[in-house]
């Protein structure tokens, strides 16, 4: 049976639905002081959420990625969010990156975890596709759970990031 993922009008056909509910958030708010509104997108999701930042205005202050197979956009400053607030993770043995690049990419298919793209590529401590969320009843939360958290309650500087090779040196 042939799978949905790699066709890319269902993310485009979600995107206003995604729009207009963060938008809804907007208009519904009460109260003083500012929201901070954090958009977490898992596997296809992520591109769903790349097409809402494409065909209008994602109204979101910090944007996760998790398991992307790529969200149609080439740089981070073109997710509709302020400098530095795109956050990745890639978990070892998550093969949805590497194979969902070739179709949903960005030019030269770039996705979130290519240094090029510009967002911060958060540690993980998870195996595999699925987990990102994963909780041991002893150890507590993942790592990767943690830096989520960080992020929506706005302390993103607090997340461990993964050390990125320096651009400038080059290998022989």
């Amino acid at each position: 049976m042939l799978k949905d993922a790699p066709y890319e009008h269902y993310a485009y056909d979600g995107a206003p639905a995604l729009n207009q509910f963060l938008d809804g958030l907007e208009t519904s708010r009460s109260g003083e002081s500012e929201p901070h509104r954090t958009v977490i997108g898992h596997s296809y999701g992520t591109t769903v959420v790349g097409a809402a930042a494409q065909t209008g205005r994602l109204n979101a202050d910090d944007v996760i990625f998790a398991g992307i197979p790529g969200v149609k956009v080439s740089r981070a400053n073109e997710l509709d969010v302020p400098e530095g607030h795109v956050w990745n993770e890639e978990a070892d043995g998550d093969v949805v990156p590497d194979i969902g690049r070739w179709g949903h990419g960005g030019n030269g298919f770039v996705i979130p975890s290519d240094p090029e793209f510009g967002a911060n590529e958060t540690t993980t401590d998870t195996h595999g596709h699925s987990g990102y969320w994963d909780k041991d009843s002893q150890a507590g939360p993942s790592q990767s759970l943690l830096n989520q958290a960080l992020v929506i309650v706005g302390k993103g500087g607090e997340v461990p990031l993964k050390p990125r090779p320096d651009p400038w040196v080059h290998v022989k």
